[in-house]
This record gives structure tokens, sequence and C-alpha cells, in this order.
């Protein structure tokens, strides 16, 4: 362990202390990190404390201490000037995941825009930690029945995984668009999302089958909302022969899926026992 004593100079044990801090965040030792980064607390200059502040918020919300981690980041923005662009959205980025903890959906976006719009305005390039404040924000949106703000949201997050071959995340993206557009009603807008989502699942080396199968019941999920049991049946059939080329097999999944498709195949026949009965009462009513 490193001697602290009174031989050290301020400046070397700012360093020592910070160091040991980062070492044990970057190994997701929150508690050892905290140990270190409160030491700092005393020793720091005044414009260093924001970001002090901030790290310590942040290791308490990976701890799940969520009262701590607010305290800690309202400490960081009150200390921290707007100029200091990227401690800025850091901070409002943590305080975002404390609102989202706290079902506080409002805030939570309030504080996620004000991060990722400090990031884009002010900052020369964004990072993929930034990227995911756009997937935070498309849910909450969506959440939210915000819906073209979710859309917007996932579209620039697709690009952005585009542009950097993100293809697993892609897909997800995707996925979320898909879903966006049929909680508005857009069936068929949805489904060209899924497609794209389940052509991109399979072109992966090896074909991703788990992800297919997921994307196929949401797939049935939409035509079901729409009432098409035909289309449904079809999608879930489809889901059944990706869960089946998974390794290992998942049982469970596979059970549940023709579970689905047996009720989607009942459906059917309602509908045509329907149609039946209508055409022999108009026939009773003609006679």
């Amino acid at each position: 362990m490193f001697d602290l004593g009174k031989e050290c100079y301020p400046e070397m044990m700012i360093s020592i202390l910070k160091s040991m801090a980062n070492v044990y965040k970057a190994s997701s030792e929150y508690r050892q990190a905290l140990e270190y980064y409160q030491k700092l607390l005393g020793l720091c200059m005044t414009e260093e404390l924001a970001e002090i502040h901030m790290e310590i918020g942040f290791c308490y919300s990976e701890l799940n201490e969520m009262e701590m981690s607010f305290e800690s980041y309202q400490l960081a923005r009150s200390m921290c000037a707007p100029i200091n662009y990227e401690l800025w959205a850091s901070i409002h980025k943590g305080l975002g995941k404390y609102y989202v903890q706290c079902g506080n959906n409002t805030e939570a976006i309030n504080n996620l825009e004000t991060a990722l719009n400090t990031r884009l305005l002010c900052m020369q390039t964004e990072d993929s930690p930034f990227h995911s404040l756009y997937l935070d924000l498309g849910y909450l949106y969506l959440e939210s029945e915000r819906y073209q703000e979710a859309e917007k949201a996932f579209e620039q997050l697709l690009n952005k995984q585009i542009e950097q071959d993100e293809q697993m995340d892609a897909i997800n993206t995707l996925a979320l668009l898909g879903l966006t557009q049929v909680r508005q009603n857009n069936v068929d807008k949805g489904i060209d999302y899924y497609q794209n989502a389940f052509q991109l699942s399979l072109s992966m080396s090896p074909p991703d089958y788990r992800t297919a199968a997921y994307i196929c019941a949401h797939m049935g999920e939409a035509y079901d909302l729409d009432y098409n049991p035909w289309k449904c049946v079809i999608s879930y059939e489809k889901t059944i022969e990706m869960v089946s080329k998974t390794e290992p097999c998942d049982n469970d999944l596979l059970e549940l899926y023709h579970e689905n498709a047996q009720v989607a195949r009942q459906n059917i026949l309602n509908f045509h026992r329907k149609i039946a009965e209508q055409e022999a009462t108009e026939t009773d009513n003609n006679h």
C-alpha cells in the first residue's frame, strides 16, 4: 500500500489518490474507489471538486445507492461551470439515470436531453458512451408515448451504429423502431423494420437465431394487433423454426411459441366460424 504520509507533496498525494480511485473504478470495485475519491475532497482545489463529486455520484449509482448518488451529482452540478461541457454533460447523464430509477420520466428526459445537447453542441466528437443517450431517451420517449421523438432518437442511434458497423446493436435499434411504429398503429411500417432486423440477424456469422426468433415473435404480436391471424400464425411458425436452431435449444421458449401459434390458429378457426354463422343467419333471414 502506498505511504501517504506528510512527506508527500499535496500534488503527489492527489495524483496517487486519483490513480488508485480510477483503478478501482475501472475494475468495478466501486466501494473501494469511493474511499479514495472521498479522501480527495479535502485535498483538491475548488475547481476540481465538481469532478470528484461527479465520480462519487457515479460510484454510488453503480452500487445502487441512488439517494447518495443524487446528492453527489447535485453537489457536482452546483460547483460545475456550464463552460466545462464534458463534465456538465456527464453530471446530467448521471442525474438522468437517477430519475429513471425513480420512475420520474419527465425529469429523466430533461436531464438526458441536457446531457445530449451539451455533447452535440459543444464537443468536437461524440464517443460511444454518449451514443447510449439516444437509446435511453428513445426508451423514455416510447414509455411516455412521445412516439415521434422516440423514432427520431432511434433513427439517429441507428445511423451512428451503421457508421461504426455495430451490427448487433443495429438489430436491436431496428426492432425498437418497429415497436415504435406498431405502437402508433403503423403496423406495415413496423413490420418493415422488423423484417430488416430479422434479415440482419441471419446475416451475422454465425446467424443469431435467438435474436431472429425474438424479432419474429414481435412480428406475430404486431399482426395480432392488426387482426391478421394468418400472418400471425406464419410469424410464430417462423419463430419456432428459429428457436429450434438455437444451441442449446430453449425448450421452455419453444413451448411458449408453440402455444402462441396455437392461439393464432384458433383465432383463424374462430374467424371462419363467425363468417359461417353470419352466412347461415343471412340465409335464414332470406327464407
